[in-house]
């Protein structure tokens, strides 16, 4: 008897008393990963010397705390060598802020209309980008900060309905019981 309960306990288990063949077909090969980004270096493997100074300047500039950033903020007049246009778009996104980071991006677009010397274009290509990302997340933060507090906002409306309709039924119970007292009257212990 014991050993029926085993064998029908397994049969429904579904476990087979003899292993499973193994499956032929191939498992396909993983993907090959994407290409790397090739960058474009002359064959000495160094940057030309005009990407050089754009690329310390950004060096320079991430290295610049917010206040020290904004000490060296000047307003810029049209026909600003594109260089210094560069530093001031760096200047804004050092500001660790939506306005600061609005500014680089249209200093970095109106550079992004001028010519360049080769390598410099994906750079400031690269710089806005990222401060496009920064504005878009800072948005997404602020919008799901309003949509927790009217979520918030609900759920303390709702906590409120709940509590009152609770209220209202132990109330509605309460009239119940001294209305079945009343009808039944006093029970008296015999």
């Amino acid at each position: 008897m014991r050993w029926m309960l085993v064998l029908s306990c397994i049969w429904l288990a579904g476990c087979p008393l003899r292993p499973l063949p193994l499956p032929t077909e191939q498992v396909p090969p993983p993907a090959p990963p994407p290409p790397a980004v090739e960058i474009l270096l002359p064959a000495d493997g160094e940057p030309p010397p005009e990407v050089l100074a754009w690329l310390a300047v950004l060096e320079q500039s991430l290295l610049m705390e917010p206040a020290q950033a904004r000490a060296l903020m000047v307003p810029l007049e049209p026909g600003t060598e594109p260089l210094l246009v560069f530093h001031q778009a760096l200047l804004h996104q050092q500001q660790d802020d939506r306005r600061g980071w609005i500014g680089a991006r249209d200093l970095l677009r109106e550079l992004l209309e001028q010519e360049h010397p080769p390598g410099v274009r994906p750079l400031l290509q690269m710089l806005l980008t990222h401060n496009q990302a920064l504005i878009n997340a800072l948005q997404q933060r602020t919008n799901l900060g309003e949509q927790l507090k009217s979520t918030r906002a609900e759920r303390d409306a709702l906590e409120e309905k709940i509590r009152a309709l609770t209220n209202l039924e132990r109330r509605l119970d309460d009239r119940k019981e001294r209305g079945a007292e009343a009808a039944n009257g006093p029970l008296k212990n015999e």
